[in-house]
């Protein structure tokens, strides 16, 4: 589930990350609460997953 303030999750949100990024999702299992963020792997992910569909 996509946060809408991350002001109200900042004390879950490491400060470099944080300052960085825009947007971050929580995982809507109460007994879980993770943050998750795009990252730089995703950027790479990408990367190779058109370059394999390229080839």
């Amino acid at each position: 589930m996509k946060i809408k303030r991350k002001e109200d999750h900042k004390n879950l949100i490491p400060e470099g990350v944080y300052n960085y990024q825009k947007d971050f999702w929580i995982c809507p299992n109460k007994n879980c609460e993770q943050i998750y963020w795009k990252g730089i792997h995703v950027k790479s992910f990408a990367e190779k997953l058109k370059n394999l569909r390229s080839n």
